[in-house]
């Protein structure tokens, strides 16, 4: 995991901008991105057999994104 704050965010509705979460092979070739809407510090992250990406926030929220 690794933490990219300038220039990762779009704006969401109401105007509020959100991060953007990017998934990469170890090669450096873009898999996807999707708008990260927990409200959270990410402290963990992790794939599920069905290769859904869970992420874990600090206050112990789990979200999955697809």
């Amino acid at each position: 995991m690794v933490l990219v704050p300038s220039g990762t965010a779009v704006a969401a509705a109401g105007g509020a901008l959100r991060p953007v979460l990017r998934t990469y092979t170890c090669s450096g070739v873009a898999l996807g991105a999707a708008v990260w809407e927990g409200t959270g510090r990410i402290v963990d992250w992790g794939w599920t057999e069905e290769l859904q990406l869970l992420v874990l926030e600090a206050s112990g929220r789990v979200s999955g994104v697809y």
